[in-house]
């Protein structure tokens, strides 16, 4: 399964999780995505390749980073 199928996958299944219309007035974009940046920094952690495992959360720490600024 490439991205772009798995993306929607998972769109799929938590719009029926969540059961609440897909818009800036029910989601908390930005919040949302920096929960997802620690989950990912987390996970990161039992990579076994150590040079993807920095990269990742170097990424992750970036991202939360500059989503934080947007919301000030």
């Amino acid at each position: 399964m490439g991205f772009d199928d798995a993306r929607r996958k998972k769109f799929q299944i938590g719009a029926k999780e969540h059961g609440q219309p897909w818009d800036a007035a029910h989601i908390d974009a930005r919040c949302e995505m920096q929960d997802e940046c620690l989950d990912l920094f987390n996970y990161a952690e039992l990579l076994g390749d150590e040079v993807m495992k920095v990269r990742v959360q170097l990424w992750c720490r970036d991202v939360w980073t500059e989503l934080e600024e947007l919301g000030d």
